[in-house]
């Protein structure tokens, strides 16, 4: 059965403190100008419905913490959460975060960067796509600080094994170091809606986490999207083509039923959101 779209915001709830729209800052936009207190900072790469972020800015009020979503809906949403939580050390964005890194994240500016459970991109013409990919570990190794983390999560073996090789070839980052698979204490209590389902299911959760060390970032060449073999649409990110399902015809449609964020089915990304990696599984199984 498919899961029922994301419902709607409530219209009463003013999130607009919460939200930024990538596509509109301009050139000279400063990270720095986001939260009143000049706190450590940690970027979300894909907060889906915003669990990790609302938990954990509430858990930690002395870092400060921006999500990084492509779709424009979930990212609302999220932000509406937190609007409900009343977080003021947290933040959502909507953008292409590969391109929001580059152009905005100053070097040795972030505390951690969380990326939990990203599309896996099945095809194997299609795993350039994938968001932790050689570039972008370059872009989140230059952004971290000394003694700053990389969290990286998947249910999808092959996705943990390949990135973990990349980013001991692409980066100096010292890892990976095991993380521990911690008993929640109440129903909620899981880094993501998708690894509360996962573990629910029983299936397998691959965690790890890597630290930078070094200054500077490796120094080994990589080859362009344009140079590599066989592209046939270099200039397009895992962003870019994410982007594509939200906007295109299978872009989700809003639950008819207006809620208040707080009222939202938590029992896991669905039955009310349909992941990145499910569409690319369903897509695998329409072939």
């Amino acid at each position: 059965m498919g899961r029922r779209a994301l419902p709607k915001i409530n219209p009463t709830i003013d999130y607009s403190a919460w939200f930024i729209d990538g596509k509109q800052l301009p050139d000279d936009w400063k990270l720095a100008s986001l939260f009143a207190k000049d706190q450590p900072l940690e970027i979300e790469v894909g907060t889906g419905k915003g669990l990790f972020i609302n938990s954990e800015s509430g858990r930690v009020p002395t870092h400060n913490y921006l999500g990084i979503e492509i779709a424009q809906k979930y990212a609302r949403f999220s932000a509406s959460r937190l609007c409900t939580s009343g977080r003021t050390n947290a933040i959502m964005m909507a953008g292409d975060a590969t391109a929001l890194f580059k152009k905005f994240v100053p070097d040795q500016s972030l505390a951690a960067v969380h990326v939990y459970f990203p599309d896996p991109w099945w095809k194997k013409r299609h795993r350039r796509r994938r968001v932790l990919n050689p570039h972008f570990m370059r872009d989140i190794e230059r952004t971290l600080k000394i003694g700053g983390t990389l969290h990286f999560w998947t249910d999808v073996q092959e996705y943990f094994e390949s990135a973990l090789a990349d980013l001991a070839t692409s980066t100096y980052l010292e890892g990976p170091f095991e993380v521990a698979e911690i008993a929640p204490e109440h129903d909620l209590d899981y880094r993501t809606h998708f690894e509360r389902r996962k573990r629910q299911l029983d299936l397998p959760i691959y965690r790890s986490e890597f630290r930078k060390v070094k200054a500077e970032c490796c120094a080994a060449p990589l080859v362009s999207l344009e140079e590599s073999e066989g592209i046939d649409d270099p200039g397009m990110s895992s962003d870019d083509s994410a982007m594509l399902d939200f906007e295109g015809e299978s872009q989700l449609e809003y639950d008819a039923t207006t809620i208040d964020s707080t009222d939202i089915d938590d029992d896991n990304d669905g039955p009310n959101h349909i992941t990145s990696d499910d569409r690319s599984r369903r897509d695998t199984l329409d072939d």
